[in-house]
């Protein structure tokens, strides 16, 4: 349940099953029960505000901007009241689609795919941008961003695997991705990116990783155990050293582990504590000297441990910010997006 409210005749809440979330009405007088649901395969439902029994809301997907209804729970009628213009964007352009991947344990790990309708055909030749969080029992309902539309007029495949430790599933979905769980996150992550190889949507030399702040946990713990599936990773603001950085606000102990009595647990799966002599791809972390949520020296000493022990030509990059625990909008992304081009050799 991540919406309650109620008036003299209903209950409303907005519940979340299977990623999407959805209305549930309960009539006060009877306790009967109606929902609401949408017929959209991936969306995100926000903007909600009661009148009486007559419901505001707004729907979007990650290839159509939020569109403004009214729902009247006593005569179930829905009205459209308007929708959010992009200029230059076209939403029949494009293709959004919900997929399971089976890891190798068996678990089903949602994946969102976003990208256009020109890329009829699976040639392993599409760069894929693939980007996760799973944390905090956070679900990320994959809204309209259009940070993205440059990627995919470029024919990137955009997509965010809801990994374990998330709360796209549920509760139990985020604890067995926690604490001495945190590495289902990890294989969840590399499940994912083998389904769209495997697929042919792409290859290994097309692929870019995403994380930021404690999707950070997630590309360093993907790079140390298989770095040879991508082309670059971005850790944006990333929590990497898991075992000195632990607060010890009741949060997050509750989702890292507690220090010192669970150490050695933090040590195996925090990401700088398994930093080894290997091969590294090509990874670019960006923090910000402001930053109070996770200190710039999380990202500074990781790039320095690698450095020394990356047995590859490929280089770690380090962009600072003078900022805090984000970065500076559309001039923020160019530069990434500048960068990711520039490492896959897109003009």
């Amino acid at each position: 349940i991540s919406f309650f409210s109620y008036n003299k005749e209903y209950c409303i809440l907005k519940e979340r099953k299977n990623v999407n979330e959805y209305f549930t009405f309960i009539r006060l007088i009877d306790n009967k029960i109606s929902y609401k649901h949408f017929k959209e395969e991936v969306y995100s439902l926000n903007n909600i505000k009661i009148r009486n029994n007559v419901i505001e809301y707004s729907v979007s997907t990650p290839i159509s901007p939020n569109k403004y209804y009214t729902y009247n729970i006593i005569n179930n009628s829905t009205t459209f009241i308007k929708q959010d213009k992009i200029n230059g964007f076209n939403t029949d352009s494009y293709i959004t689609k919900r997929v399971y991947v089976k890891t190798a344990k068996g678990v089903k790990v949602p994946l969102t795919l976003i990208y256009s309708k020109k890329l009829k055909n699976k040639k392993s030749h599409h760069p894929v941008f693939i980007e996760a969080y799973g944390a905090y029992s956070y679900s990320y309902d994959c809204p309209f961003d259009k940070s993205f539309i440059p990627l995919l007029n470029k024919g990137f495949i955009v997509a965010f695997a809801h990994v374990r430790g998330g709360g796209e599933l549920g509760e139990q979905w985020h604890l067995d991705g926690i604490k001495e769980n945190k590495k289902n996150a990890y294989f969840d992550f590399i499940a994912c990116t083998e389904y769209l190889i495997n697929k042919k949507y792409t290859n290994k030399n097309k692929i870019v990783a995403f994380g930021r702040s404690a999707g950070g946990i997630i590309m360093g713990g993907v790079a140390n155990l298989r770095p040879d599936l991508y082309k670059l990773i971005i850790l944006e603001y990333p929590f990497l050293d898991i075992s000195t950085g632990v607060a010890y606000e009741k949060d997050e102990s509750i989702e890292f582990g507690k220090i010192p009595e669970e150490f050695k647990m933090i040590q195996n799966y925090s990401p700088y504590s398994n930093i080894s002599k290997q091969n590294y791809p090509t990874m670019l972390f960006i923090s910000g000297l402001s930053d109070i949520n996770v200190p710039y020296w999380h990202p500074t000493k990781h790039v320095a441990r690698i450095r020394h022990l990356n047995n590859d030509s490929h280089n770690i990059f380090l962009k600072t910010y003078n900022g805090g625990h984000s970065g500076y909008g559309i001039a923020d992304d160019a530069f990434k997006y500048s960068f990711i081009y520039k490492v896959l050799g897109i003009l």
